[in-house]
């Protein structure tokens, strides 16, 4: 039963799920931002919230350029985060945040081979 559902699984993130992906670098590419969950993906990095939340009052939203960034996964769960400041950081479980897997994937794309330098020279 497993392998049928990951075999369905995989066949509909081939066909509509790198679509996604491919569309959102193009907005990028056009200089148009792209808000996914708590974090905006623009051209020159990504806008994250900061780490506090006191009584309703949340830091604000820093842009965390391309070559400050990391991300890493744990427990349902992947984090983009300033690799200076680890207080800026956004959580996306991919149960709970509308397209966090297509967040994920684009984030892989822009880091391998440093494609986000692409942006850079649109």
């Amino acid at each position: 039963m497993d392998d049928a559902f990951d075999a369905t699984l995989g066949s509909i993130w081939r066909a509509s799920g790198q679509l996604l992906v491919r569309k959102l670098i193009e907005k990028l590419e056009r200089d148009e931002a792209v808000k996914i969950g708590n974090v905006t993906l623009v051209r020159t990095g990504a806008w994250i919230d900061g780490s506090w939340n006191i009584l309703g009052w949340k830091a604000k939203p820093r842009l965390v350029p391309w070559t400050d960034l990391k991300t890493y996964g744990t427990d349902g769960s992947f984090y983009l985060q300033s690799v200076s400041d680890s207080r800026l950081r956004s959580q996306h479980k991919f149960n709970d945040v509308e397209n966090a897997l297509v967040l994920d994937e684009a984030i892989r794309f822009l880091f391998r081979n440093d494609n986000w330098r692409a942006l850079q020279h649109q």
